[in-house]
């Protein structure tokens, strides 16, 4: 990942620019992100699906109003 993604999504996300201390610490959090998202991406892959969590189900409930 490139700090100016990194920089770019932490800005579209929290509407806020990175703080001038953060800046300097962005070029290796960036090599650090990357690995943690390769790792979490093989979790998910190898993640046997009868462990997934099952579906939440939702009912929409219509309301009359005014009986």
């Amino acid at each position: 990942m490139q700090v100016n993604t990194l920089r770019d999504i932490t800005a579209q996300f929290s509407g806020r620019n990175t703080d001038v201390f953060i800046e300097s610490h962005l070029p290796q959090y960036t090599l650090e992100l990357e690995t943690l998202l390769q790792s979490v991406n093989t979790v998910a892959r190898n993640f046997p699906l009868e462990l997934s969590p099952a579906q939440v189900f939702i009912p929409w409930y219509k309301r009359d109003v005014g009986k």
